[in-house]
C-alpha cells in the first residue's frame, strides 16, 4: 500500500511535512478523548455515546469476546491507517541519504580534507533540519487511530470499573494462568483486560498486516 506522496521532495529528502486543517482538527478531538482518562465528565460522556452503538454487541456476546472484536477493528483500522498515511519508502531514502552522507564525513577527517568536511557538515545540517518534518510525518497516523482507539479504551474502562458488566461476562481464560477475572491484575499491576485486548490486538495485526501486504517498518513488509 502507498504512502502519501507529498510527504517527500522529488530528490528523496523529506519536504516540509504540513498537516492539514483536517489533521489538526483529528489531533484536537483525540486530544479531547485523551482527557477522559483522568477526567470522569469526559469518559462518561465518550463512553455513553460509544454504548448506543456498541450495546446490541455487548448484549449477545460475552464481554471478553466483545473486547476480542473490539482489538481485531482497532487493529485493522489502524494497520490500515498507518499504511497509507507514512511513506516509508521517503523515510528509508531520507535515512540511507543521512546515514552516506555521515559515513562520507568521517572518511573525510580522517583524511583531514577540510574542504570534503565543510560541505558534507553543511548537507549534514540541511539533512537533521528534516528531523522534525520525519517526526510529524510519523506522528500523524496516531492522531487518526487515537479517534477510534481512546474512545473503545475509555468505553472498557468504564463497562469494567463502573461496574456495568455482569460478573459472568467478566472472566477469560488466559494460558497458563487459567481462568482470570477481567477486574483483576494479570500481569503486576497490569488489569486483566488490558492484557487481554492487548495480545488480541498485537496477534490480529500481525495477521492483518500479513494478510494485505501493509508495510508497517522501513524494512519492508
Amino acid at each position: 500500500m502507498s504512502g502519501d506522496s507529498t510527504a517527500a521532495s522529488p530528490g528523496g529528502e523529506l519536504g516540509p511535512v504540513s498537516w492539514t486543517w483536517l489533521d489538526k482538527g483529528a489531533g484536537v478531538v483525540s486530544f479531547v478523548f485523551f482527557l477522559g482518562y483522568s477526567l470522569p465528565q469526559v469518559r462518561d460522556v465518550v463512553a455513553g455515546a460509544d454504548n448506543v452503538v456498541l450495546a446490541p454487541l455487548d448484549a449477545v456476546l460475552p464481554f471478553f469476546l466483545v473486547v476480542l472484536l473490539l482489538s481485531v477493528a482497532t487493529g485493522f483500522y489502524s494497520t490500515v491507517l498507518q499504511g497509507y498515511l507514512v511513506d516509508y519508502e521517503a523515510m528509508r531514502r531520507y535515512r540511507t541519504r543521512l546515514s552516506d552522507v555521515q559515513e562520507r564525513l568521517a572518511v573525510a577527517r580522517e583524511r583531514y580534507d577540510e574542504t570534503a568536511v565543510s560541505e558534507l557538515e553543511d548537507e549534514q545540517r540541511a539533512l537533521l533540519g528534516d528531523q522534525l518534518d520525519l517526526v510529524k510525518l510519523q506522528f500523524r497516523p496516531l492522531v487518526y487511530v487515537m479517534l477510534l482507539t481512546v474512545p473503545i479504551f475509555l468505553w472498557m474502562h468504564w463497562k469494567i470499573r463502573a461496574g456495568h458488566a455482569s460478573a459472568a461476562d467478566m472472566r477469560v481464560v488466559f494460558p497458563l494462568l487459567g481462568a482470570v477475572g477481567l477486574r483483576q491484575a494479570a500481569l503486576g499491576p497490569v488489569r486483566a483486560w488490558l492484557v487481554w485486548y492487548l495480545l488480541c490486538s498485537m496477534g490480529f495485526r500481525q495477521i492483518i498486516r500479513k494478510s494485505l501486504g501493509v508495510r508497517t517498518s522501513l524494512r519492508g513488509t
